[in-house]
């Protein structure tokens, strides 16, 4: 663990996050990894140029609770999470219901290790056809 980072547990997340604000932190915004059994979130925070990151391990299944009740812009990165990896996060102030980035016609959650994504053949100029 590196010395801005700090181990934390979903059931404590909300209180760090509440503990943060209140000594003039800010969210920087939050990493998610899809680490097999379980994910790893962590929540990136600033306060006069120095980082602070909360690190959060648990298994897929478990449900999260959503920050934005003390960091409202955390709605987007919850969404993105929530989308792109089917992280389980209750309570997010608003919820784009799997809408924000992500369309019918796309596969669901694209971000995560056991999603087959198919190739795509490079076009005539490098991009997909």
């Amino acid at each position: 663990m590196i010395d801005n980072e700090r181990a934390i547990t979903p059931e404590a997340l909300q209180e760090e996050v509440k503990i943060l604000f209140n000594s003039g932190y800010r969210l920087v915004t939050a990493t998610c990894l899809d680490q097999g059994e379980n994910f790893e979130i962590l929540y990136h925070f600033d306060k006069d140029l120095k980082m602070l990151n909360l690190r959060m391990v648990f298994p897929k299944e478990q449900e999260i609770p959503s920050i934005t009740t003390t960091y409202l812009a955390a709605f987007l990165i919850e969404n993105e999470m929530k989308e792109l990896f089917n992280v389980n996060i209750s309570g997010i102030a608003i919820d784009y219901g799997g809408k924000l980035l992500v369309t019918e016609e796309t596969m669901g959650t694209p971000m995560l290790k056991s999603v087959q994504v198919p190739s795509v053949a490079a076009g005539p100029n490098g991009g997909a056809k």
